[in-house]
């Protein structure tokens, strides 16, 4: 991997429409709560108790997959960085370093990297972040590979435009057993990818 081609990576995240994807937010979905902070946080803490009775201490997951396990970490260092607490510090800890070795083909645990980093500024969360992201960064389709329809890690060739909007800004997803010859891009990994590199260069910055 080139550090051309991850600026450029960079580049065409910030200029490139996105894989002609409609990622607008329903307005139906623009929503208020009554409930008060106390009220929300209250909430939180007894689903969180209910879904701690699923996690597998031989796995160090809880009973979902590896996504769903990144969605739950994400939302408890959100949790803790919004009542600027360290309650579940410990407990992210040691659930990431459980599932670390199993964590670099999935883009959404980078950004869960970044929320627990954000949440309690341990370095070794952006650390892993960061591997993440330059692990993801090669299978980004860069505006040339979008116009020659191929891509340096793939066997097959796919077509410039969809949708009548260009290919470039999408992130293939890595798989290790259909990693040569597959084209699924997927908004999961598109825009958990697209999330954290902005977050890193936050944080970087």
């Amino acid at each position: 991997m080139t550090l051309m081609r991850l600026v450029f990576a960079l580049l065409v995240l910030w200029f490139v429409p996105l894989f002609a994807q409609d990622y607008s937010v329903p307005s139906q979905w623009n929503t208020s709560s009554p409930l008060s902070l106390d009220q929300r946080i209250h909430l939180f803490q007894g689903a969180l108790e209910a879904v701690n009775t699923s996690y597998d201490e031989t796995q160090g997951l809880i009973n979902m997959s590896l996504d769903e396990n990144a969605n739950l970490v994400s939302a408890i260092a959100i949790f803790d960085r919004i009542v600027s607490g360290r309650d579940n510090y410990d407990a992210i800890s040691e659930h990431i370093s459980r599932v670390r070795p199993k964590l670099i083909p999935l883009s959404m645990w980078g950004l869960t990297e970044i929320y627990s980093y954000r949440a309690y500024s341990d370095n070794l969360f952006l650390l892993d972040a960061k591997t993440i992201w330059e692990q993801y960064t090669p299978w980004m389709i860069t505006i040339q590979d979008a116009e020659n329809g191929s891509h340096p890690l793939k066997n097959v060739t796919f077509p410039s435009q969809c949708n009548g909007a260009s290919v470039a800004g999408g992130v293939f997803v890595y798989h290790e057993d259909e990693k040569i010859g597959s084209l699924a891009v997927i908004a999961s990994t598109q825009g958990a990818y697209m999330a954290c590199v902005q977050a890193i260069r936050y944080a970087l910055s």
